[in-house]
């Protein structure tokens, strides 16, 4: 789930507007709370249909959780499990069959079947099932990481740099990870001033970050900046 730091009043009357009655407590509730999420229940036929507004300054975004089936619980739980069982596959396959789970769990879902398959040591039907995601759901930003992550971890340090340059532009969250993975490839290719550029924005992110620091003094020490 996103974690947004501003919501507008006019923004809580659009929301109460689009998902039907919101209770005052909600109201306040999505005031307090970090993440700015109001949220209302309905019911369909298959049973409760909860939908999440998020709000960031002008920009709104509705993602819709229909039909959030066991399966694809089960599918997300396992993905966090380790150690990995070839049979927790099946349950992110069964997930990803219910005509009635909405696009953003249908993301979701093929995202962990890919940290499944991962853990697995499958690399490469990780990988496909990445493609597929990003190209299916291409806002889903947490598949691209996963993807620089995947081909760093192949040593395709290029190909790394991309996607991870992707999940930046995407808005990921905890870039400092993305930028992490850019400094490596970019010292892959000797060009040091570009990764101590890119430890530096990762540690403007995330000061505290260990791996980006010792990195950055790394790369002042023996290749000092002219």
């Amino acid at each position: 789930m996103k974690n947004f730091t501003s919501i507008i009043l006019p923004i809580i009357l659009l929301a109460c507007a689009t998902t039907g009655e919101v209770t005052d407590r909600q109201k306040r509730q999505a005031l307090l709370k970090k993440d700015n999420v109001i949220q209302s229940s309905v019911k369909n036929q298959r049973g409760v249909v909860t939908e999440y507004i998020f709000a960031q300054e002008s920009d709104i975004e509705f993602q819709m959780k229909t039909g959030f089936s066991e399966a694809a619980q089960a599918c997300e739980n396992y993905a966090r499990q380790k150690p990995t069982q070839n049979s927790w596959i099946d349950s992110c396959d069964t997930a990803l069959e219910d005509p009635t789970l909405s696009p953003f769990n249908q993301a979701a879902s093929l995202y962990n079947k890919a940290l499944i398959l991962g853990n697995l040591t499958k690399t490469s039907d990780a990988k496909g099932v990445l493609k597929h995601l990003i190209q299916k759901h291409p806002t889903f930003n947490e598949a691209d990481y996963e993807m620089s992550r995947l081909e760093y971890e192949d040593g395709n340090f290029s190909l790394a740099k991309t996607y991870a340059q992707s999940a930046i532009s995407k808005k990921i969250k905890r870039p400092s990870r993305a930028y992490y993975i850019i400094g490596k490839a970019y010292e892959n290719d000797f060009d040091f001033s570009s990764a101590r550029q890119a430890y530096e924005k990762g540690l403007s992110h995330d000061a505290g970050n260990g791996k980006l620091r010792r990195n950055l003094e790394r790369i002042n020490r023996l290749w000092p900046d002219k």
